[in-house]
C-alpha cells in the first residue's frame, strides 16, 4: 500500500469510530498534525505509531496498513470457502 493509501484507511477507521484528529492523536500521544500528515499522505506511521494506532481501534499492528477489502480478500484467499464466517 502507498502513503496515500494507509492514510486513508487510518482516516476511514478514525471516521468510522466517529474520532477527530485531535481525539486521535491524544489517544496515541503524537500530534494531530501527525496524524493529518498520514492521511494526507505524506508520512507513514512508525512501527510503534502504528502498534498504538492499531490498539485504539482494536485491530492487529498489520491491519493499518491494509484496507478492510484486501484482509477479506487474503482471508478468503487462504480459508476454504466454507469455513469463513466473516
Amino acid at each position: 500500500m502507498t502513503n496515500k493509501e494507509v492514510g486513508e484507511m487510518i482516516r476511514t477507521r478514525r471516521m468510522a469510530r466517529g474520532m477527530t484528529q485531535d481525539e486521535l492523536a491524544n489517544a496515541i500521544g503524537i500530534t494531530a498534525s501527525a496524524i493529518g500528515m498520514f492521511e494526507n499522505g505524506k508520512r507513514r506511521p512508525k512501527d510503534e505509531v502504528a502498534e498504538a494506532i492499531a490498539d485504539v481501534f482494536n485491530i492487529p499492528k498489520w491491519a493499518v496498513y491494509f484496507s478492510e477489502d484486501e484482509i477479506t480478500a487474503y482471508v478468503k484467499s487462504i480459508t476454504p470457502q466454507e469455513d469463513i464466517l466473516l
